[in-house]
């Protein structure tokens, strides 16, 4: 199952960040004068979205909020990582959900370890 769901996340990850960057989705232009955390915190929770809509992850997960978002250095780059947590997960391993973005918003990966 482990390996099965990294498949899928993996899988994900290569759709999403071939089919479009994710700064091209409404409302997140350039010019809208939102902070680079809101950015982020928009585009992860349109990565969310996108994941329930994909059947990727369960429809609990559609209308969780960001629980945090931080800056940090990862092997020598900045990045976003922003954790979701939905206590309707039924395993315990899969209740937080981290994504990681640029600093611009734009998607890197999803993941449940954040690493």
């Amino acid at each position: 199952m482990k390996n099965l769901t990294r498949s899928v996340l993996l899988a994900f990850g290569i759709v999403v960040t071939s089919a479009s960057p994710a700064l091209a989705h409404p409302g997140h232009g350039l010019d809208d004068h939102m902070s680079p955390r809101e950015i982020a915190l928009s585009s992860a929770q349109y990565t969310v979205q996108t994941m329930v809509a994909r059947q990727i992850l369960e429809p609990s997960w559609r209308d969780i909020q960001p629980s945090s978002a931080m800056l940090r250095d990862r092997n020598g780059a900045t990045e976003w990582l922003i954790e979701f947590r939905n206590d309707a997960v039924a395993d315990a391993t899969h209740r937080r959900l981290y994504v990681m973005l640029t600093p611009l918003g734009e998607y890197i990966a999803a993941n449940y370890t954040g690493q």
